[in-house]
């Protein structure tokens, strides 16, 4: 088999193709078989496994139901077509033969250097829009994960800003000299148009063309955080194009790739490639204004793993990121963010419903570790935050760390986000959390998080129809997230009773069948008198604290204290709101529930009074029609 850096950077480059556009799971699905395959578990992958490790589907009847043999199918035509089309010269050839899910990996004979690593691929250069997210994978892990240095040029700060730079025909009698100006105010049209970057005017940049003045004088004469340039050369129609970006901030390289291609329809080329540039620059910087920073690590390869964790962080792949934060501690065990990153990743799982406590303390014991190696940085603060909200419940300590990681980076969106929800709205401090979620949003004008987060304060809160606007942005934003539709059926069950929120909460479960999802259409389904349905939905949750929520519903308040306490010993990962749930509201006043909170290291006097109280809405919610 091939290396599995090789492999997995041909798995990016087949969903980056066109092939694979618009099939989201299929992209998801081909992760899943070539992660689990290059960790030696291709034997363990059964359709059932795929349906609960993919799908999140915990019950699965393969007599029934034929999800994953239908996606599968429809991964396999995915493949097909990208080997007929943009792989035919991949050197990486990745198959699902019929009756197996396991993938086949071979390399194609004679594809191999002389020091036996895989070269790259000659790709059409007509066809640049559709290598460009493959040409930006460093780049976009760097961005999503990365601060933006405080204190860039000139002590700059503020949203992401890149300026980019005019393309150098580096051809023999600069014959490219018209497509690379045409290249360059495609890339700088496509990114000005974005609302999460700023960008350099073209007529800025042009000025410092063939001009060979130093990153750091042009960041402080523009006013940017970093450099995109390239270059372009070649004989008859072979090319070869050459990105790389800078900081501004000390001049240093931080990521360049080369491609090779043939030259055909220029035009054509420029936009595709400038469209795919600015795509790639949305995914990667929605959730963080993130930006540049030194890789705190004179090692390569840790290095190179570090940005693969965070590029599957970014993507919502905290198991994948977890397994490359651990091959980069172990390529160079005092680096302290890859450390931090393993700690993330692992508070993320258990965020996810990863059950028992072992997952916390792997990850507490990660951030311990970078702290004592560097902590300064603001992800290891933040790192250390999300343990003491977790496993320590020391509100005082996370507020410490997210506050001196927003001073060191108060352009980091994420480090407000997660000071918003894990340290402020728990503690009832909503104004001052909807603040923190505004700055961060003013920063991210299309952070889903952010509007879900702002929504879901107002709800605990006991302003509702506050909520509303938040929900639907983030809806309109992306409508696929089942998230909104959950705090979109509060939002209707406070306001019109538990009826009118059956629909968004039944959305939201068939988008994703997760104990959140389904215990917010327990409660829904209980509070409208359809008690049998709910207590269905009982028996398949696993978390104790989603649990406890339900057995209120349904009427059992000793029920409900007692997986409390078990969701105490478990660490359950939504205990820490546990205060302001306003689904718990009619316990606030019971002993057992207040030496809980104490416990807990929680004031409840400090949360605001909640309408959106079970007991009052339930009588009008069983009389409206169904």
């Amino acid at each position: 088999m091939p290396a599995s850096e090789a492999v997995l950077t041909a798995v990016e480059r087949m969903i980056a193709a066109p092939a694979f556009a618009r099939q989201g799971r299929a992209a998801q699905i081909l992760r899943y078989l070539v992660g689990e395959t290059l960790a030696g578990r291709a034997a363990g992958i059964k359709e059932s496994v795929i349906a609960l490790d993919v799908f999140r589907r915990e019950t699965y009847d393969p007599r029934v139901d034929s999800l994953v043999r239908v996606e599968i199918a429809k991964l396999r035509q995915c493949i097909a077509r990208y080997y007929a089309e943009d792989g035919q010269d991949d050197p990486i050839r990745i198959e699902i033969p019929k009756r197996s899910y396991a993938p086949v990996i071979s390399e194609r004979i004679g594809e191999t250097g002389v020091d036996g690593k895989v070269d790259k691929p000659r790709v059409p250069f007509a066809t640049a829009g559709r290598w460009a997210a493959a040409v930006l994978l460093g780049l976009s892990a760097l961005l999503a994960t990365a601060g933006w240095r405080r204190g860039g040029p000139a002590g700059l700060s503020g949203p992401p800003s890149v300026a980019v730079m005019p393309f150098t025909d580096l051809s023999s009698a600069r014959r490219l000299t018209g497509f690379c100006e045409g290249l360059t105010e495609e890339v700088t049209s496509a990114l000005a148009g974005a609302d999460y970057l700023r960008v350099a005017a073209r007529t800025s940049t042009a000025g410092f063309k063939d001009r060979h003045w130093d990153a750091r004088r042009i960041g402080r004469e523009l006013k940017v955080h970093a450099l995109l340039e390239g270059s372009v050369q070649g004989e008859g129609r072979v090319v070869r194009a050459t990105l790389r970006l800078v900081n501004a901030a000390d001049g240093f390289h931080l990521w360049t790739q080369t491609f090779e291609g043939t030259l055909e329809n220029p035009a054509e080329s420029q936009r595709d490639l400038a469209r795919r540039v600015e795509s790639v620059f949305r995914f990667y910087l929605t959730g963080a204004t993130r930006g540049l920073a030194r890789p705190g690590t004179r090692n390569a390869d840790a290095w190179h793993y570090y940005l693969r964790g965070a590029h599957m962080a970014s993507a919502g792949e905290p198991e994948r990121a977890a397994e490359f934060f651990r091959a980069a501690v172990a390529a160079d065990s005092q680096y302290a963010l890859a450390w931090a990153g393993l700690a993330q990743a692992l508070v993320t799982l258990s965020e996810w419903g990863v059950e028992g406590t072992e997952v916390l303390l792997r990850a507490s014991e990660a951030a311990r570790r970078a702290m004592e190696l560097d902590p300064e940085p603001p992800p290891v603060q933040q790192a250390l935050a999300a343990v003491k909200v977790f496993v320590e419940r020391d509100w005082r300590g996370a507020e410490a760390a997210l506050r001196k990681a927003i001073a060191s980076d108060p352009t980091d969106v994420n480090l407000r986000y997660d000071y918003a929800r894990l340290v402020l709205a728990p503690q009832g401090r909503f104004e001052d959390a909807m603040d923190e979620l505004r700055r961060a949003l003013a920063l991210h004008p299309r952070g889903n998080h952010l509007l879900n987060a702002l929504a879901y304060t107002c709800i605990r809160a006991g302003r509702p129809r506050e909520a509303l606007p938040f929900v639907s942005r983030s809806l309109e934003i992306n409508a696929g997230a089942p998230g909104a539709h959950v705090l979109r059926g509060m939002i209707a069950a406070s306001l019109d009773g538990y009826p009118a929120a059956l629909p968004f909460l039944r959305k939201a479960v068939a988008l994703r069948p997760s104990d959140w999802t389904r215990t917010q259409l327990g409660v829904a389904l209980a509070r409208a008198g359809q008690r049998t349905e709910a207590g269905t939905l009982l028996e398949q949750i696993r978390d104790h604290y989603s649990a406890a929520v339900l057995h209120l519903s349904l009427g059992s308040p000793n029920r409900c204290l007692r997986a409390l306490d078990r969701a105490f010993a478990a660490h359950s990962p939504s205990l820490p709101w546990v205060a302001v749930d306003p689904q718990l509201a009619e316990l606030r006043s019971e002993p057992q529930f207040q030496a809980l909170l104490a416990k807990m290291g929680l004031q409840p006097e400090r949360a605001a009074a909640l309408r959106f109280d079970g007991r009052a809405l339930n009588a009008r919610a069983v009389e409206a029609p169904r």
